[in-house]
């Protein structure tokens, strides 16, 4: 108790005390170590447990491991990978899940798939975590590789956390082909009214373009259970592929449906006013999001209205508004306001917020080629000169963009 509460030192004094400790003190004392010290503490702990002659059980090694995911700690987790084995742990889920866990977060893609090797036959929960590891940690291919696998080697049908994971998978690498198939697992698995699973479903399609199929699943599912997540889904799908009368139409239906509003419902909403111009009901809407709904903004939301007033050339208000803003400012809200001063003409502003801009990101090389062009335009042809000097000093090249089609 007295360790979890991060009050190490009195814990380790009534721990020290003890004329017995069994495992479970011990384990007490390395998941408290965790939550609140260092993993190299947390090592130490795990060694004078191995001199007291205490030996570990399947809760001991996932508190330790919970450590070194939490650092980072490559080196004294294969300390312990070699202790899991010695001990006969190997094949105990539990432990071999929170194994995963760490290679996953170390990008040891090739040590997760010994584990699942030496785990032998792997349950729902253990798939669905090691899957969602991969994915959390950047490797989506691996991921996909991963369900594929557990495809192979499990006779049960993925359940809702393993569907909807594997599903953010497809939506991040707009996998339109894996998607479909996904969802016809989703359909004979029974989850197709699933709100979770739906709205992976309806962010998958939206992510690989074919928003048509994300409003039919929508619409199915809505029929049948009214949650915030999935209509907070639609909105962003809408408003990411630009049809804006359709998520103030939405939006409109949540209130009928007094559907509680998260920050991403607005940032869904405001961004659609910007859009569309419509910059008193934008503020309205930012308004009402603390005093109406209890909702406190975000920075994203801070964002989405200052895009709206700079969009519009209201550069000074939005100026007032990152300075009032109860975060410190960063770079993409100079951006807006940067972009806003470019669009409608106010250097002054402009290169105030390019500046900002450099300060804090000093590699960004479009705001280097925005403020050269801010001073050409305005025939300060020495200033952007200057501007594009300091460009090559600091190594800062214009980045090429590209795209890429899936065949």
């Amino acid at each position: 108790m007295l360790s979890r509460c991060g009050l190490l030192h009195s814990a380790y004094g009534f721990f020290s005390n003890l004329s017995v400790r069994n495992i479970m003190t011990w384990n007490e004392m390395i998941a408290g170590y965790g939550l609140h010290s260092s993993s190299e503490d947390v090592m130490k702990l795990f060694r004078s447990l191995l001199c007291f002659g205490s030996k570990p059980d399947e809760f001991t090694y996932p508190a330790v491991l919970s450590a070194f995911q939490q650092a980072h700690d490559s080196r004294n987790h294969e300390q312990i990978h070699a202790c899991i084995l010695k001990h006969g742990f190997a094949s105990c889920q539990f432990v071999s899940t929170s194994l995963i866990k760490v290679k996953a977060t170390l990008g040891s893609v090739h040590g997760s798939l010994k584990v699942i090797e030496d785990t032998g036959k792997m349950d729902l929960v253990s798939w669905g975590v090691t899957i969602s590891a991969f994915l959390k940690h950047g490797l989506n291919d691996e991921a996909l590789y991963l369900f594929t696998l557990f495809r192979d080697e499990c006779t049960q049908e993925p359940d809702e956390f393993i569907l909807a994971t594997i599903l953010n998978a497809c939506a991040n690498a707009a996998l339109i082909g894996q998607c479909r198939c996904i969802h016809s697992l989703v359909v004979r698995a029974g989850y197709s009214k699933h709100f979770c699973v739906a709205s992976a479903l309806v962010d998958a399609y939206a992510k690989c373009g074919d928003v048509t199929a994300a409003e039919s699943v929508f619409t199915d599912v809505s029929l049948v259970t009214n949650d915030t997540i999935l209509y907070n889904t639609m909105l962003t799908a809408y408003a990411n592929h630009g049809l804006i009368h359709q998520v103030l139409r939405l939006y409109r239906e949540m209130e009928e449906l007094q559907l509680a509003p998260t920050p991403a419902t607005f940032v869904a909403v405001i961004s659609a006013c910007s859009h569309l111009g419509q910059v008193e009901e934008g503020k309205l809407l930012f308004s009402s999001m603390l005093f109406a709904h209890g909702v406190h903004p975000t920075r994203a939301n801070y964002s989405c209205l200052v895009d709206l007033l700079a969009r519009k050339g209201l550069v000074s208000e939005a100026k007032d508004v990152i300075e009032a803003m109860p975060f410190q400012p960063w770079p993409a809200v100079w951006r807006s306001l940067m972009n806003g001063c470019r669009i409608h003409g106010n250097k002054e502003l402009g290169v105030l917020a390019a500046e900002q801009i450099l300060r804090m990101a000093p590699s960004s090389d479009g705001t280097y080629v925005s403020l050269s062009n801010a001073y050409a335009g305005d025939g300060e042809w020495q200033s952007a000169e200057e501007t594009r000097r300091m460009m090559a000093e600091n190594q800062v090249q214009k980045v090429q963009a590209y795209s890429s089609v899936e065949i």
